[in-house]
This record gives C-alpha cells, sequence and structure tokens, in this order.
C-alpha cells in the first residue's frame, strides 16, 4: 500500500510539471503579441517599389532623416505620437526616369472607422519632387515628401492600426502607376482594452464645421505688346490672375494655354504653366509667345487658357478664360504708274487710265482714287470698291485742263500758267475697316492756249501786208537772179555754136585751096 502511494506521489509530480510547461508556453504566446505591440509604431514594407526593369520606381529613402523624423528608416524610424497627433514622413525617391511634370498623387487610407483611434478625415494631396533638408548635411536631396498629420480621438484604445499610403502617378512614358505602402501606428497613450472602463458621460456634441466658400480664381489683366498680331509674326502676352479669396489661398495651380485655331502657336513649350502658390487676395502673372501663320486671315482668335487648382484641404477647382487676339493680314496694294503728261494746255481735256492690283492674301474694301493740283478739274473721283486677293480692275478718268489759278487747288504764287504740282490719292480699307492711303505725286507745266482768230484784225493786216511785201520783193529777186544766170548760159552757148560754125568754115576754103 506504501508503495503504491509513493508511486502515486511521484506520478502526481510528474502531472504538475507537465502543467506548468504548459501555462508558461501559453502565457508566452500570449505576450509575445503584446510585447511587439509596445512599440510606438512599424513598417512592415520593406522597400516598396512599382515598375518593372527600366521603368521609373519610387523607393522609401531609408538614409537620411527629414523633417518630422526622428531616425532614418534603417534605424527603425516609427512615426511620432504626441499631443493626441500622429505624424507620418515618407520620403520617396524616384528611381529610373521620372513622373510626368516630377507631381505625384497621395491619399491615405484609414481603414475600419470602428475601433479607429483617428479622427476620419480625407486626404488628398499632390506632392511635387523638390529639394528637401536632411538631418547632419547641408546638400539637399531631391525626393517627393509625404507628410501628414492625423488627429486622434480622446477615446482612443491601445493597440497597432493599419494606415495604407496610397501613391499615384504617371510615368514619362505616360503610363498610369499605383503604389500602395502600409504602415502600422501603435497606440500607447490610450485607454487600456482589458481593462473594464469606467463609464465616461457623453462628449459634448462635435460642432459640424461649416462648408467654406470655394476660392475663386479670375483673369485679372491682359497686357499685349501689339495692339494686334500680324500674320506671320509674333506677338507677347503677359496675363495675370488674381485670387479673389479673402481668407483661403490656393495651390498647385496648373495653367493651360491652348489657342482656339491651327494657324496660331504657343512659343517657347507646351503652353503649360505651373504656380506653387498664390495667397488669398494676391496675383501671380504668366507670359507667353503667341505665333501667326502667314496664311492667317484677318480676323480675332480666340486663346483658351485652363487653370486647375486647390483649395483647402486639397480640394480641387477649375476655372476657363478666354482671350482675344486680333490678327492682321498685311495688304499688298500695287498700282501702274498714270501717265500725266509733262505740258498741257488751257483747254486740254486729258484721258488718264488707273489700274489698281491687290497682290496680297486679305481683301482690300473701299478703293478710290482721286486726283488734286492747280489746273486741274477731273470729272469724277474713282471708286474701285472690293478688290479680292489676286485681282486687279482699271478705271480711267477725264481731266479738263484750266488756268492754274482756277483748279481745285490754288497756287501760291497767284500765276495762271506754270509748273502745276499735284497729287494722285489711293485710299483703301483692310476687313477691320482701318484705312490706308497711297500718295503719287506729279507736275505738269501748264501753258496758255493760243485760239486762232476769224476776223483779221489792223494788226494782222498790217503784218500780212509787210510779210507779203517781204515775199514779194524775196521772190522777185530770186526770178532776176534765175533770169540773169539762164541769160548767160544760153549767150555762152550760142558762142559756142559760132565759134564752131567758123572753125566748119575755114576748115572748108583750106580743102577748096588744096583741091584747086
Amino acid at each position: 500500500m506504501n508503495n503504491y502511494l509513493g508511486i502515486g506521489k511521484k506520478k502526481g509530480a510528474c502531472e504538475r510539471l507537465v502543467c506548468g510547461l504548459l501555462a508558461g508556453l501559453l502565457v508566452g504566446l500570449i505576450l509575445l503579441p503584446l510585447w511587439r505591440a509596445g512599440a510606438t509604431s512599424t513598417l512592415d514594407i520593406g522597400t516598396p517599389s512599382v515598375g518593372s526593369s527600366g521603368q521609373m520606381q519610387l523607393v522609401i529613402d531609408d538614409k537620411n532623416i527629414y523633417p518630422g523624423m526622428d531616425k532614418a528608416y534603417e534605424n527603425g524610424y516609427m512615426p511620432i505620437v504626441a499631443d493626441g497627433k500622429v505624424q507620418i514622413v515618407v520620403p520617396l525617391l524616384a528611381v529610373n526616369g521620372a513622373a510626368l511634370q516630377n507631381q505625384i498623387r497621395v491619399s491615405l487610407n484609414l481603414g475600419d472607422a470602428s475601433g479607429s483611434p483617428f479622427v476620419f478625415q480625407n486626404f488628398s494631396k499632390t506632392i511635387s519632387l523638390a529639394p528637401q533638408p536632411v538631418q547632419g548635411s547641408d546638400v539637399p536631396v531631391d525626393v517627393f515628401l509625404i507628410q501628414a498629420e492625423l488627429q486622434l480621438l480622446e477615446t482612443r484604445y491601445m493597440g497597432r492600426y493599419p494606415v495604407t499610403v496610397k501613391v499615384e502617378w504617371q510615368d514619362d512614358s505616360g503610363d498610369s502607376r499605383v503604389l500602395d505602402i502600409p504602415l502600422f501606428v501603435t497606440i500607447t497613450d490610450g485607454i487600456d482594452p482589458n481593462i473594464t472602463p469606467t463609464p465616461m458621460p457623453d462628449p459634448p456634441p462635435i460642432p459640424v464645421e461649416k462648408p467654406k466658400p470655394a476660392p475663386k480664381i479670375i483673369l485679372s489683366r491682359i497686357e499685349l505688346s501689339e495692339e494686334r498680331l500680324t500674320a506671320g509674326g509674333t506677338i507677347e502676352a503677359s496675363v495675370t490672375f488674381l485670387n479673389t479669396s479673402t481668407k483661403q489661398d490656393i495651390s498647385n495651380i496648373k495653367i493651360t494655354v491652348n489657342p482656339d485655331s491651327l494657324d496660331l502657336s504657343i512659343l517657347g513649350g507646351t503652353g503649360s504653366f505651373y504656380i506653387d502658390k498664390i495667397a488669398s487676395e494676391e496675383e501671380a502673372t504668366i507670359v507667353f509667345t503667341v505665333a501667326a501663320a502667314a496664311q492667317t486671315k484677318a480676323e480675332t482668335k480666340i486663346v483658351t487658357i485652363d487653370v486647375e487648382y486647390e483649395g483647402a484641404n486639397a480640394a480641387a477647382f477649375s476655372e476657363t478664360e478666354r482671350i482675344r487676339i486680333p490678327v492682321h493680314q498685311p495688304i499688298k496694294l500695287d498700282y501702274d504708274k498714270p501717265q500725266i503728261p509733262q505740258f498741257a494746255s488751257v483747254g486740254d481735256t486729258l484721258n488718264v487710265s488707273f489700274n489698281l492690283m491687290n497682290l496680297g492674301i486679305s481683301t482690300i474694301y473701299n478703293a478710290r482714287v482721286s486726283v488734286e493740283a492747280p489746273g486741274f478739274i477731273p470729272d469724277k473721283s474713282l471708286f474701285f470698291g472690293q478688290l479680292d486677293s489676286g485681282s486687279s480692275k482699271q478705271q480711267e478718268m477725264y481731266i479738263f485742263i484750266t488756268r492754274r489759278t482756277k483748279g481745285g487747288l490754288v497756287p501760291e504764287d497767284g500765276n495762271d500758267y506754270g509748273g502745276s504740282m499735284g497729287v494722285v490719292t489711293i485710299t483703301y480699307e483692310d476687313s477691320l475697316g482701318e484705312v490706308f492711303e497711297e500718295r503719287i505725286e506729279f507736275e505738269t507745266y501748264i501753258e496758255e492756249m493760243v485760239i486762232p482768230s476769224a476776223v483779221p484784225t489792223t494788226e494782222n493786216v498790217e503784218e500780212k501786208r509787210d510779210t507779203s511785201q517781204w515775199q514779194g520783193f524775196v521772190i522777185g529777186a530770186g526770178l532776176l537772179i534765175g533770169a540773169v544766170i539762164v541769160y548767160i548760159v544760153v549767150r555762152k552757148r550760142a558762142q559756142k555754136r559760132r565759134f564752131a560754125d567758123f572753125d566748119r568754115v575755114e576748115s572748108g576754103d583750106d580743102e577748096g585751096g588744096s583741091a584747086s
């Protein structure tokens, strides 16, 4: 019996030892997660990245300490929990490329609202790649620095809670990319969930914040370097925007300038501009250059300006403005130089032809020709009207010549005859109604007109009588001289004949004597 009892005692001790070991192991398994939860926060993401080989990737900079951090990621960085807030800092480096416009879009997922220690609110923000200071170095680092501050509930519980940082961007090839960065924030200053809480009075109702009015941005001023844009040329436009809100700043402002006509283009870039911030009731100005093709029609062109921006709490807004730029097509009028004689007599009627030609692209309107000069009386001014591109028109003008003091223009010297300085004026208009003028100067000498008299006057009779007497004398003298010359010639010929006859007679006598 005693042996049996002894054996029973040993067996009971072994059972208690085994039970103790099992109990210790169970307690260890229970306390191990709680021990791990004792840290302020942890990151279970390693070094997240998105993008295959050769594409832009985002990686966490685990070497440097940025504002809002107490240590680097490689040394166990944990988001800071203090004063009822959680400060989250995630520095991302761009590898193998660049994001479109060097911007990423960041939002937070705080998980299930039930039992969460966070005050839920929307968080969506555009982050630009920018140099940021780092601790222990004077050289800033170009990173996408994500900084978020989360409010904590007063009735929060201790524990480990997930927060997912969602990053969206477009790489330099235009492809959309998404990166989810899971974070875990451990709350150590809240209520112990293992202790039955003391009943608390109902908290006062949280006041509902009234929605703030949306900030408004308007185009407040436009300045053009020229009154109008000439086809084939350029014009510089200075456009100023005003934040009309008296309380809210606006940020992340993207401005896109886009001409509505294919004949216009924006020089020096894509027509996109970025402004980081415009404070309330402040202005910002952009300057761009618009070019017009040579064949652009003469009319008013529209340039559309789209503005995207963010207000409080990263709320997105957009506006569209339009500016009007008048385009001028140069007028190219040519003409044949009018043939106006250099000399004219009073009483003459000149027939002058005018030929106008449109060598340009734009239509010429209300073309007219007028002539003015002392002693010139045109029958009318010539109206050519509309000249289409590549066309010509010809008309004639009849001009009566009178004394210089009687024409449309009166000379300063007051002489009736002499040099008459005149001008041919060609006027015409473009499609905008602007009037142009061409002036052609000329000079014509106006002479006195000689009118033959039908009834001879005493002076004319005497002049004719003297002329007739003089003419008779000349004719008589001529006849006398001619008679003398004829007489001399005839006499000489007669003498020659007599001498010839005498010689023949003598020759005959000589021959007769010889024969006897």
